[in-house]
Parts: C-alpha cells; structure tokens; sequence
C-alpha cells in the first residue's frame, strides 16, 4: 500500500525532511530520496521500517475499499485531520 506519493504527504503532514524519515527508519538517506522520487522500490522490510517509522510519528495510512484510494491523516485528536479509530472503516471521520 506504502507509495511514494504517501510517503511525501505523510512526511509533509509530519513537518519531517527525508534526513528525518531517514533516520526514524534506521534506513540510508539514498533509500528515501530513491524511493521518492521513484527510481527505485525499495524491499518490503524497509518499506515496513519507512511505515512504522511515519505512524510512530503520528501518520495513519487509511484505504478507501470503494475507490481503491489510499489516505494518509493524522492521529486521532489532531484537528482538521483525517482521524480512524480501531473500528476503522466504520470509525473513520473527519473532525
């Protein structure tokens, strides 16, 4: 599910530079830029590692199954965000 375009959105929703992302994901500043700009797709841990990294953040990635869209907003709590609950789809909201 993790894309490039996600991936800069949830880094900009965060305020984070891709030095940032780099670092929180224990990854090479190389991978992100790559990834980014999509020269290359980088293996399935990293990609977890890049994820986990965002989330921890506050980043949630949300996937509309009616569109085969995919959301990145923030934490539940942060105002003007996209927000989702456990109970996601049936939780999610915009506040």
């Amino acid at each position: 599910m993790l894309n490039a375009d996600l991936t800069r959105a949830a880094r900009a929703l965060l305020g984070w530079t891709q030095e940032e992302l780099a670092l929180k994901s224990n990854l090479g500043l190389s991978t992100i830029k790559d990834f980014e700009a999509e020269r290359r797709s980088p293996a399935k841990n990293n990609l977890a590692a890049i994820q986990t990294a965002l989330e921890i953040g506050g980043a949630r990635f949300l996937v509309d199954p009616l569109s085969d869209g995919a959301y990145v907003g923030r934490a539940q709590g942060d105002i003007g965000a996209i927000v989702a609950d456990l109970g996601w789809p049936a939780g999610a909201r915009r506040v």
